[in-house]
């Protein structure tokens, strides 16, 4: 890949300029590169590849950037692709890419991965197989992505997953087996059991905890459980210093910038983190420049006002039952086979207000997809 040649700002020269200035001028282009609230980049222990469509609108009006010193970020020659790579082996768990755009910045926080390299190994007790697998949560449940290799009569695959819980299983020679060298076991729903991997801490019981604790006009208060060795506030896509926060014994006391009254709907974001772990996000809706308290004034666009529903389609009602079609297999289950469930099951119970009186303004259906017409 060739690489554009920027300007990469220093990062304590950076944060001091920030820091100091007036919380009257947080500087915002009168049209944003950014026309969106970024998600934290997730940075791989090696190298992270971003494709700059995803975060600004015109990547070939970036005019420098900054990163932690532990890391370089380089654009190709053709403002596509950023690739972010670590200089150091430890570099923090949180830290922030600014891009400067037409002589505005634009921050984006970066989240060092947490996932693990578990060497899983698999013993199948003097049985001979041509080929191990291993299916589940890790990996969507596909086979080819857990192929094992064998090595003096055993079988291992390094697993690069989070920490948390994972039920699998294995397959051997295309048969799916539970494994014999695991009593942990959750069950499937469909008359049988799948083994548990359980991986790392996947909740740290010391990690700073975050949450909103005093609203008044442009000044909040968000409470702060367990010590936070570092702590990030944003508006909007803005890095916010120290002028305008600062961590004392009630928390993190916050005075919300004034540019936010030029803004009808804008939002404040809290993160921190120390040894143990990285806090939840905070996320503060903002009403010209004021904490909005009045939930009547969220709007449908408003993703706060997103009430979602999650269904199986096929699960969840049957409106037209000439589409039936079921397997014909004695072999299937009747748990696991075709209940019938359609698009106008859905559309029925929207018209019967069924969604409504639960509350739901947003549905999330399952993907539509061809599935097997016969076993």
């Amino acid at each position: 890949m060739k690489i554009k040649h920027l300007q990469i700002i220093a990062a304590g020269l950076m944060m001091m300029l920030w820091g100091c200035g007036s919380n009257n001028d947080v500087p915002v282009a009168a049209e944003p590169q950014m026309v969106k609230l970024t998600a934290p980049i997730i940075l791989n222990t090696d190298s992270t590849i971003l494709l700059l469509a995803d975060y600004l609108r015109f990547p070939n009006q970036i005019d420098s950037l900054q990163t932690d010193p532990s890391l370089i970020a380089t654009i190709s020659t053709d403002s596509t692709i950023m690739v972010i790579r670590p200089i150091q082996r430890n570099f923090p768990r949180l830290s922030v890419l600014t891009i400067w755009s037409k002589g505005f910045p634009y921050s984006l926080l970066m989240e060092k991965t947490t996932k693990q390299h578990v060497w899983f190994a698999f013993n199948p007790k003097n049985k001979k197989y041509k080929r191990v697998q291993i299916k589940g949560q890790m990996n969507d449940w596909n086979p080819a992505a857990g192929n094992l290799f064998e090595k003096e009569g055993k079988w291992y695959i390094d697993l690069h997953v989070f920490p948390g819980k994972y039920q699998y299983k294995m397959v051997v020679d295309g048969k799916e087996i539970s494994d014999p060298d695991n009593h942990d076991s959750v069950t499937n729903n469909m008359g049988g059991y799948n083994s548990l991997m359980i991986v790392g801490n996947p909740n740290p019981v010391k990690s700073p905890i975050l949450f909103t604790q005093e609203a008044n006009g442009r000044k909040i208060t968000v409470g702060l459980k367990n010590n936070a060795d570092s702590i990030y506030v944003f508006w909007e896509n803005n890095l916010l210093g120290n002028a305008f926060w600062k961590k004392d014994t009630a928390g993190i006391s916050i005075e919300v910038p004034k540019k936010a009254r030029e803004f009808n709907r804008s939002f404040l974001r809290v993160w921190a983190y120390n040894n143990a772990g990285i806090s939840n996000e905070i996320l503060i809706p903002l009403n010209d420049g004021k904490v909005l308290t009045d939930a009547s004034k969220l709007k449908r666009s408003d993703r706060e006002a997103m009430i979602m529903y999650f269904l199986m389609v096929d699960r969840f009602k049957n409106g037209n039952k000439e589409n039936d079609h079921p397997v014909i297999d004695s072999d299937i289950d009747p748990r696991v086979n075709y209940m019938g469930g359609d698009l106008a099951g859905i559309t029925k119970e929207i018209a019967t207000g069924y969604f409504s009186s639960l509350g739901i303004n947003t549905l999330w259906i399952s993907p539509i997809t061809q599935n097997p017409l016969e076993g």
